[in-house]
């Protein structure tokens, strides 16, 4: 992947020597500008979106850690580069990729690329996954639920199930709409086939909708948004518990 960069230092020399060695170095960056001071480095922000930058601390009128404090979430790692070195426990502040001293020695850049590189490797990997799930979870919620009958199926969506409750080896499948349906299958067998992102089953005899619950009582009970009290289980307290914490 290509390395969206930009450089900010208020000397042009040494922006050029950086982006020389850079061209050698990480052929993967790709310098989308550069900047010599913080409203520079601001206005070049709100039109790139970046995941590398290059930063000098020590600037005219105002600091790079200056530039720092004025951004709200930080997405982008960071590499100081700097002549001064008493700014190392300020770099460690901003969890930065890198801090290297000018002149800048070859091996402690690679080092300091190396490290920024295989961060931004791990976050758009985490986006990918996240994004993955979020695709999954939105098809889950919009997909049908075959209720076997005696007759045959009837289909409802999932996002209409409040809870399933078991009866006598059969299952009564309650519906947003108040409407009960009576299947011919056990709760073992729908705990196969609902989507886990959503239901759990809280006691041997209740799956519940998650987006349906509304309250956890002191008692052990759930309320649901129909008003229904179900009990949740010893065994199933602290795991269900532990999906709103």
């Amino acid at each position: 992947m290509k390395i969206n960069t930009l450089i900010i230092d208020d000397e042009e020399i040494a922006r050029k020597n950086l982006s020389s060695k850079l061209k050698i170095l990480a052929p993967d960056i790709k310098i989308l500008g550069e900047g010599g001071s913080v409203d520079e480095a601001m206005k070049l922000l709100k039109i790139h979106d970046i995941h590398l930058l290059f930063l000098d601390i020590t600037m005219p009128n105002e600091s790079g850690l200056t530039l720092l404090n004025k951004i709200e979430d930080i997405a982008f790692e960071i590499i100081f580069v700097t002549a001064h070195d008493e700014y190392a426990l300020k770099a460690f502040e901003f969890s930065a990729s890198g801090y290297i001293l000018k002149p800048i020695d070859n091996m402690m850049l690679k080092q300091a690329l190396n490290t920024a590189i295989d961060r931004i490797k791990l976050k758009d990997q985490y986006r990918s996954i996240t994004s993955l799930k979020n695709y999954i979870n939105n098809k889950m919620e919009f997909a049908k639920l075959a209720i076997p009958m005696e007759f045959g199926f009837e289909f409802v969506y999932t996002y209409e199930v409040i809870r399933l409750e078991s009866e006598d080896g059969y299952t009564n499948v309650i519906l947003d709409n108040k409407k009960k349906i009576l299947s011919s299958k056990g709760l073992a067998y729908f705990k196969k086939i609902i989507p886990t992102t959503t239901f759990v089953q809280i006691h041997r005899s209740y799956i519940v909708n998650l987006d349906y619950v509304e309250k956890y009582l002191k008692s052990g009970n759930v309320v649901m948004k129909d008003a229904s009290i179900i009990p949740v289980s010893r065994n199933s307290k602290d795991e269900f518990l532990a999906l709103f914490m």
